[in-house]
């Protein structure tokens, strides 16, 4: 497609669903597990905005789609207790032609809870903090454009990091309204209008900087972490093959990867792990999915949630710090799809098989689930001594 097809294509007059300088409010009711009611407020704060006109032969239409995050501050309330959650939402919104839209978030909270103490067994169970998960779906629909207001119901589940109380799964539901007042503070987001062509996906990263990783990270599937890294790219290697229906590129991307990671396992232990994974990645043809192999060596600190008393040799008694580290390699493997941004950005899962050592005199085994976001921005950690090579075999 030429620059003058380009052009010809018309600006749809489609309404926005929010002012494009400022930050939506969202204020909420609900009801979870069909008994404790809630009270929300919170905002959106858009990342992301993927937005280009599609034409076809029968129509021109507009794609708009938006990555988001969405800190609140919840309230619930029963008869017997009452709880406050701070809650962070992340999501990705689809707009149906600039007069509704749909969601799909996962959320990480923190909750504590107050009980009624003439129920509970003792002061300590009057007072209960857990971190909590959620994953609900929502959809909206714009009442009133001129200030930019639109009503949504979500419907998903509460799930906590560990068993007790308000621990049990719960649906949940929730109502509420979203505006767009000229007084919120301003939206951080960067508005891209993209052409209606594809991007270049043969970008990897831009200037010499290292790609970052951010992530949602489950040891042993159940328990609640976060992890953060970048790559440092070592060798790039492609090769062009000629067959007879033409010209097959081959990518492969030595790579070291350094990261950071915070576990919560609440009654047990929080583990911080310091890890360097070295790995070779694949690319498709296009560059659009990869897959990746990598190993690991690691270092895990574990500390103890609780006090902690030690006794000496003359049996003294006193408090000290419970914790203890431990050497983890592991084994990887990752998935990943690029996505349509201004910037190169994929979304992965990633699957971990590591080796505790020195556990009580043993090698445990541990399996740890990963999904998070690599984005490869135009700052950071200089990364310049990447080695490109390219062999042509026919």
């Amino acid at each position: 497609m030429n620059s003058s097809e380009k052009e010809s294509i018309p600006e749809l007059k489609q309404p926005e669903l929010w002012r494009n300088d400022k930050a939506p409010l969202v204020a909420g009711f609900s009801i979870t597990g069909g008994l404790y009611k809630g009270v929300k407020i919170g905002t959106d704060l858009n990342l992301i905005r993927y937005k280009r006109i599609k034409k076809s032969r029968f129509s021109t239409r507009r794609i708009d789609r938006v990555l988001f995050v969405q800190p609140s501050l919840n309230y619930l309330f029963d008869q017997d207790f009452i709880a406050l959650l701070i809650n962070t939402e992340f999501g990705w919104r689809k707009h149906w032609r600039g007069i509704s839209f749909s969601e799909l978030n996962v959320g990480l909270g923190w909750l504590f809870q107050q009980r009624d103490k003439a129920i509970a067994r003792d002061r300590t169970g009057a007072q209960y903090k857990n971190f909590m998960h959620s994953i609900s779906s929502t959809y909206g629909i714009m009442f009133h454009k001129k200030s930019y207001s639109s009503l949504y119901i979500k419907a998903g589940i509460w799930f906590p990091s560990i068993k007790r109380s308000f621990s049990r799964m719960h649906p949940s539901i929730e109502a509420g309204i979203r505006i767009t007042p000229q007084w919120s503070f301003s939206n951080p987001y960067t508005k891209h209008h993209l052409p209606e062509t594809k991007g270049d996906s043969s970008v990897l990263w831009q200037e010499n900087f290292a790609p970052w990783t951010i992530s949602y990270y489950s040891n042993m599937l159940l328990n609640t972490g976060i992890k953060i890294g970048f790559d440092w790219n070592i060798k790039l290697l492609t090769r062009e093959r000629t067959k007879q229906w033409g010209t097959k590129t081959i990518r492969k991307l030595w790579f070291c990867h350094p990261s950071i990671a915070y576990v919560n396992d609440k009654p047990n232990y929080h583990a911080l792990l310091l890890n360097t994974e070295l790995g070779r990645r694949h690319y498709t043809k296009r560059m659009r999915y990869y897959w990746e192999g990598s190993l690991g060596l690691g270092y895990q600190i574990r500390m103890n949630p609780g006090e902690t008393w030690k006794v000496d040799d003359n049996g003294n008694v006193k408090k000290t710090i419970g914790m203890r580290g431990y050497f983890v390699p592991s084994v990887a493997f990752s998935f990943g799809k690029q996505l349509k941004t201004t910037i190169p950005s994929w979304i992965f899962c990633k699957l971990h098989t590591a080796i505790i050592t020195g556990f009580n005199s043993y090698a445990v085994p541990e399996f740890n689930f990963e999904v998070g976001l690599r984005f490869a921005p135009s700052w950071g950690i200089k990364n310049p001594f990447t080695i490109t090579k390219t062999k042509k075999k026919s």
